[in-house]
């Protein structure tokens, strides 16, 4: 394996793994998982939670690569001495990067050091726990389906057990709405045609993605550093004729938003930026309305944040830089009427900005 473009530091590989086991695991689908870390020592108990929980599985054939995007704060080299001790009968490939690349940038690199035979491959969050029958489950589903593309179990709050998400609806307007969010997991009684499966623990199938994406070396653009790429994948699916589901059984606990707190800036800026040209890059017919909507919410963040100017420079910035990459289709073209979208009526589209309230987020119930 060549280190690609010097952006690769160091691999370490990480096999405990017997001969008997090996033929016995051959008997089903290959998996590989895709971790990633950068700079986790303030919450390394979930870390660590979250890498043996995955040694934990019980799901006999599967590969972890554990990609770290140039930490420097000591969670690398823990990690390294968690993984060389562990008792697991799989491969493990450990993966040091010189720079951060992002959840995007570091997938990139999992994507392309993954098993060759690989049937599928699961996105992970570094916060989020897996339960140990989960990809046996996940799995179970894919195969018994050949239209699902994608797929996802129940993820509950890692802290109160309420549904963190159980999979995502985009509205044509690109609004985002997180099934079943805050509710308890009894309340999802059946399997949920979803939008797109969260990438804090979800499943695809490798042959379906290269079908979406026409191409064989990537799994995102790397421009987009995080957020909405799982959005956007899920679409490209749908428009490649797959499915996606999410199903009615619990998969993990995930501690979301541990990985970027205090970075308040920073997540203005990529979320509103990457929102903008996730929707320009589409055939929705409401652009001119999440225009309004970031303008209307660009002026209430003059208002509420007038002591703090950089927070505004960097709303401003995202909207330029967002619709600079929507003429560059760093999404590519979507069609959002050919994926399992929620159809948002014009009429409650031009009442919310009549009344200067929140255009894309409100009122619709998917449970």
């Amino acid at each position: 394996m060549q280190k690609e473009d010097g952006l690769v530091e160091e691999i370490n590989f990480f096999d405990h793994s017997n001969r008997n086991a090996m033929l016995e695991a051959n008997r089903y689908p290959k998996v590989s998982i895709f971790w990633l870390n950068y700079n986790s020592m303030r919450i390394k108990d979930i870390v660590l939670s979250s890498l043996e929980s995955v040694c934990k599985l019980n799901y006999p054939n599967f590969e972890l690569i554990v990609v770290d995007n140039g930490s420097r704060d000591g969670s690398y080299e823990m990690i390294k001495r968690f993984l060389s001790v562990i008792n697991v009968k799989a491969c493990i490939k450990l993966i040091r990067l010189r720079r951060n690349v992002g959840f995007t940038g570091g997938n990139n690199i999992a994507y392309k050091f993954m098993d060759p035979h690989s049937k599928y491959f699961v996105l992970l969050n570094n916060d989020a726990v897996v339960y140990p029958d989960s990809i046996s489950k996940l799995v179970e589903v894919m195969e018994a389906d050949d239209t699902l593309g994608a797929a996802q179990g129940i993820i509950i709050n890692y802290y109160n057990d309420l549904v963190d998400s159980a999979g995502g609806l985009i509205d044509d307007a690109f609004g985002v709405h997180i099934a079943y969010c805050g509710l308890p997991p009894s309340n999802m009684g059946k399997t949920l045609n979803v939008s797109y499966a969260d990438g804090a623990f979800s499943i695809y199938r490798v042959n379906a993605v290269k079908k979406a994406l026409e191409c064989e070396d990537k799994i995102f653009d790397d421009n987009l550093f995080a957020y909405f790429e799982d959005a956007s994948l899920g679409l490209k699916l749908w428009n490649s004729g797959y499915r996606i589901k999410s199903f009615p059984f619990i998969a993990a606990k995930h501690a979301r938003g541990s990985t970027s707190r205090g970075r308040q800036q920073f997540l203005v800026y990529i979320l509103t930026r990457n929102h903008i040209a996730f929707a320009l890059s589409s055939n929705t017919k409401f652009k001119i309305f999440i225009l309004i909507f970031h303008l209307r919410k660009l002026i209430v963040y003059f208002i509420r944040y007038r002591k703090n100017p950089i927070l505004i420079r960097a709303y401003i910035t995202a909207i330029i830089d967002g619709i600079k990459m929507s003429r560059r289709k760093i999404y590519g073209g979507i069609d959002v009427y050919n994926a399992n979208v929620i159809r948002m009526p014009l009429k409650k589209l031009i009442l919310g900005a009549l009344l200067l309230r929140r255009l894309l987020y409100k009122g619709i119930k998917i449970y």
